[in-house]
């Protein structure tokens, strides 16, 4: 028997007949029924009794032998995290499904480990960790650190500044002495 968990105003529990009770087994699920519940008057009258088609049976038969066919689950669970190795593109910005995580510009041009988990997304450089940022799971959003910001701006303030002009004292020589010693002048 099935709880439904929505009792209808005040009705005692009817058990449901679609999942008997097997020997031996003391089953306390019970099916509240609703007043006027089109899918579930469906799931307990057609679908549940029906012999199905692929099965060759009807799906609630089915339920012991699924059961069996399980198996335990390991002692140690395999890690889950997404790991990728990249190149980091000139933008500075690593891509998680849609959304962009900032990673300090130092990193740009090397090749960068990305693990992602549930809550996280960390990114090294090498055994350094150059970003880590809490997981979005929104769509479409850029996460900046302000420190990777500062990082950027202060490299593009460097690279627009003027460069010093190096004044050497090397003596140019006049390129006219060899045409007058080949006789080309």
């Amino acid at each position: 028997m099935v709880l439904d968990r929505v009792p209808p105003d005040g009705v005692a529990p009817h058990p449901n007949r679609a999942h008997p009770t097997r020997p031996g087994q003391n089953d306390h699920r019970v099916r509240m029924r609703r007043l006027r519940d089109p899918l579930g008057d469906w799931l307990e009258h057609r679908a549940n009794v029906r012999v199905h088609s692929g099965l060759r049976c009807r799906p609630s038969e089915r339920v012991d032998e699924d059961l069996a066919a399980m198996i335990a689950l390991p002692p140690v669970l395999p890690d889950m995290d997404s790991h990728r190795d990249l190149r980091l593109p000139a933008d500075h910005w690593v891509r998680h499904h849609t959304n962009d995580y900032s990673v300090h510009p130092k990193a740009v041009g090397r090749r960068v480990h990305v693990a992602v988990d549930d809550a996280a997304v960390v990114v090294t450089l090498g055994t350094e960790v150059v970003a880590r940022h809490d997981r979005v799971l929104a769509a479409h959003v850029t996460v900046t650190d302000p420190a990777h910001d500062a990082a950027r701006k202060a490299a593009r303030a460097q690279a627009a500044a003027p460069k010093p002009t190096l004044h050497s004292d090397v003596e140019v020589r006049d390129l006219a002495v060899y045409d007058r010693a080949t006789g080309a002048a």
